[in-house]
């Protein structure tokens, strides 16, 4: 059973973003990320139209094996790694990289006779969030051996280029590398796009810049040389006709000010629109930017056609896309791009 709203996906505009990516890489390898369902775009859409990315990257396991069913041979790095000696055999037998980020892994690992998968060693370098103490780096990779193919770390505030952790991160990560002769993978889109981040990696890790949205604070996906592969579109249902005073919506938040048209669109937060977007938010109709009206409901929104007079039922809405950066909606909603783009993506789609 299908919904009205509707996700099309631009692979022309994915290739563009990558194309810039390699541009800002300069020497180093670019490792695609697709994970959550390539923030929603659809596994398979990104990895064909990312085809020329030097590897892909995916969250868990079950991603990596859902790509390899598929046919996706590239080489594959799991984040999350193994959890089980089971998870070691079969990335083994399909060839993918994992993630080792902290020790109990090794230990499982070290039960299996080699040789044993190829695996990346991710240092805690003050994301806090998962990662080999950096105190332990040169023990750990020393118990993976010929194993470990590469030493990662993430950074915590890359959207933000003058906060104090992304030097001590760089510090960190660049004293112990300098130790270990593997290459390195540290940047994401934000750390990429940036110039004030100048340690040389060998890989670099984009995501979000491949789906056309900034990762950066104050910066624009236009302005970045970025393309949304991204538009959400919905069909405008019914037209209104309001008297001044009338209220529109649960809670009865919202008056109008004087007799207008209100349009409802077939579109809420069961489809990935923002449940918290408030009144004002933009949608744009016949290349109309008009407003939401009201709260946002579990299948449909309310918007002021007074900007579009000549709307009728039918017309299709867009709600984010080419024009209307996903950014300035999640900005709106007081979220991130991120979540607008996983959440949408789950709606039927069509690729160009």
């Amino acid at each position: 059973m299908t919904r009205p709203a509707r996700v099309q996906i631009d692979t022309h505009a994915l290739r563009h973003n990558l194309a810039l990516a390699r541009a800002r890489a300069k020497h180093a390898r670019i490792m695609a990320v697709i994970k959550a369902n390539a923030y929603g775009h659809g596994y398979l859409t990104a990895a064909k139209a990312l085809d020329s990315s030097d590897a892909f990257a995916v969250a868990s396991l079950s991603e990596a094996l859902y790509l390899r069913q598929h046919q996706i041979e590239k080489p594959l790095l799991v984040f999350q790694g193994a959890q089980s000696l089971q998870d070691y055999r079969l990335a083994r037998q399909h060839r993918l990289i994992l993630t080792i980020h902290r020790l109990p892994q090794i230990d499982l690992l070290e039960q299996l006779p080699k040789p044993w998968p190829d695996t990346w060693l991710k240092i805690d370098t003050g994301m806090g969030r998962m990662g080999i103490h950096p105190q332990h780096a040169d023990q750990a990779a020393a118990r993976l051996g010929n194993s470990c193919q590469a030493l990662m770390s993430h950074l915590a505030c890359a959207d933000q280029p003058e906060h104090p952790l992304n030097t001590k991160q760089l510090e960190t990560f660049e004293r112990i590398t300098r130790n270990l002769n593997l290459p390195t993978s540290l940047y994401n889109s934000a750390a990429l796009l940036d110039d004030r981040f100048q340690l040389t990696t060998d890989w670099v890790r984009p995501g979000l810049m491949l789906y056309g949205a900034s990762p950066l604070i104050g910066q624009t996906a236009a302005e970045l040389g970025l393309r949304p592969a991204m538009k959400l579109q919905a069909p405008l249902l019914d037209i209104r006709h309001h008297n001044a005073g009338d209220t529109i919506g649960y809670g009865a938040t919202w008056q109008c000010p004087e007799p207008m048209p209100v349009g409802i669109i077939a579109i809420g937060y069961a489809d990935g629109y923002p449940r918290h977007a408030p009144s004002g938010t933009p949608v744009q109709i016949n290349g109309a930017t008009c407003p939401l009206i009201g709260r946002v409901s579990m299948d449909s929104i309310t918007v002021d056609l007074r900007p579009c007079p000549d709307a009728q039922a039918g017309d299709l809405a867009t709600l984010w896309g080419p024009g209307l950066p996903v950014e300035h909606i999640a900005t709106r909603a007081e979220t991130i791009p991120y979540e607008l783009l996983c959440h949408a993506g789950q709606q039927e789609t069509a690729r160009s």
